[in-house]
């Protein structure tokens, strides 16, 4: 085999190498890209769950504790798979709400508001710790709930009326029921 054929056929062998790394890294990226897009689409479907929603006012003699760890009226307490089993307790004492959520509206309901403080504004010890856990920042909770349930939209006003039933076992909710929770009194 001549040099110039040795050097023709390494030519066309990287030529091949490159031009499979390429059609490699583009399939990569339109992969991602699907998966990006399914996460994205996953998000935007709706289903229907069931909102344990807080009808009384909790209190704290504190106000800075009783807005980072109160239930106010229009809280949600947790959101669950339509069907889900509810004891007599939670039946009597909570308002439970059929809606129609995407999964990213699901996890609003129960987001709490939170303050980043920088570590040089911690006591030196908590700031070292911190620092050994490669942690740049620390979050703190400052209100309990970023959304609330708006209970006049949804036309509930008396928590007495759940010792007969609950009020809206044949109705489902979508998100128009939802307000930001003020950051006052969280009601």
């Amino acid at each position: 085999m001549s040099s110039k054929s040795k050097i023709t056929l390494i030519i066309i062998f990287t030529t091949t190498i490159i031009i499979g790394i390429g059609i490699f890294v583009f399939l990569d990226k339109i992969f991602e890209k699907n998966k990006k897009n399914e996460v994205k689409e996953k998000n935007k479907e709706i289903k229907v769950f069931e909102v344990l929603v807080a009808v009384r006012e909790q209190e704290n003699s504190d106000p800075v504790e009783d807005k980072r760890n109160s239930m106010k009226k229009g809280y949600v307490i947790g959101v669950y798979p339509e069907g889900h089993s509810w004891s007599d307790t939670e039946k009597i004492s909570y308002l439970i709400l059929k809606m129609n959520l995407t999964e990213d509206q699901k996890m609003k309901l129960t987001q709490s508001i939170e303050q980043e403080i920088s570590l040089k504004d911690l006591p030196e010890e908590e700031r070292e710790y911190l620092e050994e856990a490669d942690q740049e920042e620390k979050k703190e909770v400052i209100g309990l709930r970023k959304y609330k349930i708006d209970l006049e939209e949804v036309g509930f006003s008396d928590p007495n009326n759940l010792l007969d039933s609950q009020p809206f076992e044949g109705k489902t909710f979508d998100w128009e029921v939802v307000e930001e929770a003020e950051q006052g009194t969280g009601s």
